[in-house]
């Protein structure tokens, strides 16, 4: 799982602007394997110990910013069903995503536990902090980002995976 979120971490932090379909396809291959990592955290117990660090609020601001430079105006609201699942239409609750809030609620998440990591909390309580945010958190955002990145990505001509 660390190598996940720091792969999507860095992808976030170090890409150039320039090619958006490039990065969107970067992007959702970051995101799919940062979701396959985290389905797979083990269930551990955590300690009494609390991460000494987080992402501020300016910290995350400037992240939104970030990826909505990297992709560009294509990037924004899409419609999507919250609760796909329920039986009568006006059940499922069809909303507005923001996938630019969505990569960057996943990437506030990410990296708080790789900034805990670095500050010295152990990785049997990043692993189980990073397993409580996925399914309580980013991993709703995680689910319509999924959809919508390679929508987007077939609408617009996708590179093939050697381009990435």
């Amino acid at each position: 799982m660390q190598e996940a979120a720091e792969a999507y971490c860095s992808l976030i932090e170090d890409s150039e602007a320039g090619d958006e379909v490039t990065f969107a396809s970067q992007l959702l291959i970051a995101l799919s394997d940062a979701v396959a990592a985290a389905v797979r955290l083990p269930d551990v117990e955590p300690t009494d110990a609390e991460s000494p660090v987080a992402i501020t609020p300016e910290e995350w601001r400037a992240c939104y910013q970030r990826i909505g430079q990297l992709t560009g105006p294509w990037a924004g609201y899409y419609w999507e069903a919250f609760y796909p699942f329920a039986l009568q239409e006006a059940d499922a609750s069809v909303g507005l995503g923001d996938l630019i809030d969505d990569l960057t609620d996943i990437w506030c998440d990410l990296k708080d536990g790789l900034l805990a990591l670095r500050a010295g909390l152990s990785l049997n309580d990043v692993q189980w902090q990073w397993r409580q945010d996925y399914w309580g958190h980013w991993g709703r955002h995680a689910a319509g980002a999924s959809r919508a990145l390679p929508l987007h990505l077939s609408d617009t001509g996708h590179p093939s995976p050697r381009e990435t």
